[in-house]
């Protein structure tokens, strides 16, 4: 094999007007094959980049690239690499080479690739003479090439081929003619759709179109529209009419005109669609109200289509037709009327939105629901505050829902009010929003709002929203202080646990002591009130009491609920040793006494991730009710945990596999047998 370096010197290569290293570079380049390193082929393309802002480097480079590429005994893959970097930064001195490569089947496409993107007439003449000098295959990749170019003066020869024997030939030809787009072309195409046929005349057909395409971009209407109108007949394609329509609808005079006709027409739905799709893709002045007027006279299908086009075009004139179709019998249509309305709808709207919310159900409620939420018109959250307060119950719950949903912070002090409302279910749902919109100033009104709660639903909320908002409080220590006050304060038993289980929930340690005086009262609503609130808390920290209630308490029910609250404790974060906590489970265990309380314990033990969790989970293997939870322990700590005695783990996880009835429970224990015994 010649060396390239001789190569390069033999063709008398001035080397200081390159790398000096280039020599050796593209030595190693041209015995470059697919799946060798690529290391060689990065440091050339870095050299070119660090030429680029050198034209003269950068025109000895091509010449030292060429030569190689040029050498019969460069093989392909390099072959096919050079002229890649020669796409990007070759010039007119590569075409007589590439020129060559152009002539032979195998190299065919790659000289085509690095010409497609080198300026210059050359290149066109090259390319046209190469076309007429090649045959099949090699011949349809360069008319795709010359089609790419957008070789105007190709076009007469290109016109020569639309009737080749060889349909592959002629359908290049029609797609070189169409990417051409002059009138040229335009007229080519069109002579040759009078007698093309089968795959070559849908080929020609789609040319002509994008012929049509390119006058209307630049700007030749009149030319792209008598294109089009032909090619929108019934004895076209589905997909041809549609182009075409879709380019008439740009081009024609009267574009509402041509929609409305379509839509009354007894059309095809797919061509139907495509006029819709045209409302809101066309940039053009349409009379919308016009076309809103067929609404009434399309199928479900179309009405929908129209509709979403309405709310996507987001133009409020076709106001009354969508309302009209809110009421319609098929609820896709009013969905979607309702979807438009959110678009396109005023203030005006507030209450009529409402009223379908409260009276509808489903996907119709919640589409209502949604819209009332995304109504952007000017006044609207005004309009709702002031509906609000005069508004039926049912309606009323929407309006309030919407301030939540639309974060209405302004309009606290009407939540406030509604929040005393007579009916129950107006009073739940502005608790719902006032945790939305609310903020700390307003603590003492919520605070009330609970204290004065008459329902264990309302109250229930009250508690969820006293809870958030006092958690927006910057200053932790400071959540619970109004909460805590008003908790000593209050006499009534359920205002008083409320306040309980909320400061519970927030964490204040300021409440513990006062927690703590409550388990040892007499009272046993006010010791049931301390030990949900201890058992509610976000931290570990009243563990120890729960667990004395668990074990001291005379009350049964006061002995089950210190012990749920004590295993909830045990599952939270800590910096507590997994040893202390297996222990602490083990504990809990031992003082469960119902099935229920021992289930909760074995499925928080399956989260310590330890060995000792494993082994005490394991004990509960034959016990026929606990056998599940104590599977699920077992393979939780055993995926997640290391240590222990491993035959003693091994021989665990072979009993979980041979005797439970799980089918997932049976794959895991096998996964993990196998993957100790490798």
């Amino acid at each position: 094999m010649i060396r390239i370096s001789s190569i390069l010197l033999i063709a008398g290569l001035s080397f200081s007007l390159f790398a000096a290293d280039l020599s050796e570079v593209l030595t190693k380049v041209s015995s470059y094959d697919y799946g060798d390193s690529r290391e060689n082929l990065t440091l050339l393309s870095d050299m070119l980049r660090q030429a680029s802002g050198d034209a003269l480097k950068l025109a000895e480079y091509e010449k030292a690239m060429l030569q190689v590429v040029g050498v019969k005994e460069t093989t392909f893959a390099a072959k096919q690499f050079l002229c890649k970097e020669l796409s990007i930064m070759g010039t007119e001195q590569s075409v007589p080479i590439l020129a060559n490569l152009l002539k032979q089947e195998e190299t065919a496409d790659i000289a085509r690739y690095a010409l497609e993107r080198i300026p210059g007439e050359q290149v066109d003449a090259t390319l046209l003479a190469a076309m007429k000098k090649t045959k099949g295959a090699v011949q349809v990749g360069i008319i795709n090439t010359i089609g790419e170019r957008r070789m105007t003066g190709a076009a007469a020869d290109l016109g020569k081929l639309l009737t080749a024997k060889d349909a592959n030939i002629a359908m290049a030809a029609a797609a070189a003619l169409g990417k051409i787009g002059t009138d040229e072309s335009a007229t080519l195409l069109g002579t040759s759709l009078l007698k093309a046929t089968g795959p070559v005349r849908a080929v020609t057909v789609n040319a002509y179109l994008k012929n049509a395409d390119a006058f209307f971009k630049n700007g030749a209407k009149e030319k792209a529209e008598a294109i089009y109108e032909p090619l929108y007949t019934p004895a076209e394609s589905v997909p041809t009419r549609a182009a075409a329509l879709t380019g008439l609808i740009k081009t024609v005079d009267n574009p509402t005109e041509l929609i409305v006709q379509v839509l009354g027409a007894e059309e095809n739905p797919a061509i139907k669609a495509v006029a819709i799709s045209m409302v809101h893709q066309c940039q053009r002045d349409l009379d919308l109200p016009a076309i809103a007027a067929t609404l009434a006279n399309l199928d479900p299908l179309g009405q929908v289509q129209l509709l979403t086009a309405f709310k996507v075009k987001g133009d409020p004139v076709v106001h009354d037709a969508v309302t009209r179709a809110l009421q319609d019998e098929n609820e896709d249509v009013s969905i979607t009327a309702i979807q438009a309305l959110a678009a396109i709808g005023s203030k005006d709207d507030v209450e009529l939105l409402a009223q379908l919310a409260g009276s509808t159900a489903g996907d119709k409620q919640k589409a209502a629901k949604e819209a009332l939420a995304r109504l952007n018109a000017d006044g609207v959250n005004d309009a709702i505050t002031a509906a609000a307060a005069k508004a039926s119950p049912q309606t009323k719950v929407e309006l309030i829902e919407a301030i939540g949903a639309r974060q209405m912070n302004a309009s606290v002090p009407t939540l406030l009010a509604a929040a005393k409302d007579e009916e129950a279910r107006v009073r739940v749902a502005a608790l719902k929003s006032l945790a939305q919109v609310a903020a700390p100033a307003d603590l003492p009104a919520l605070i009330e709002l609970l204290v004065n709660a008459q329902v264990d639903a309302e109250r229930r909320e009250a508690e969820r929203t006293v809870v958030t908002i006092a958690s927006q409080i910057e200053e932790k220590e400071k959540q619970g202080d109004a909460v805590i006050d008003a908790m000593v304060r209050v006499k009534d038993m359920k205002a008083k646990s409320s306040l309980m289980l909320v400061v519970g929930r927030l964490g204040d340690a300021d409440a513990l002591s006062v927690m703590r005086e409550a388990l040892s009262s007499k009272e046993d609503d006010l010791k049931r009130a301390a030990i949900l609130s201890l058992s509610e808390w976000p931290t570990p920290i009243p563990l120890d009491d729960l667990e004395n209630v668990a074990k001291t308490a005379e009350d049964p029910a006061h002995k089950v609920l210190g012990l749920r609250g004590y295993i909830r404790l045990l599952g939270l974060e800590s910096d507590r040793p997994k040893a202390e906590t297996v222990a602490k489970y083990k504990n809990a265990l031992d003082m469960a006494e119902e099935i229920s309380e021992k289930r909760m314990a074995l499925s928080g033990l399956a989260e310590v991730q330890s060995s000792d969790a494993m082994f005490l989970a394991a004990e509960y293997l034959n016990d026929p009710d606990l056998k599940g939870e104590a599977e699920i322990a077992v393979l939780g700590n055993a995926w997640r945990g290391r240590g222990g005695d491993a035959a003693k783990r091994k021989a665990i996880i072979r009993q979980v596999y041979e005797n439970t009835a799980d089918d997932r429970i049976k794959s895991g224990a096998k996964e993990l047998l196998d993957s100790m015994d490798q």
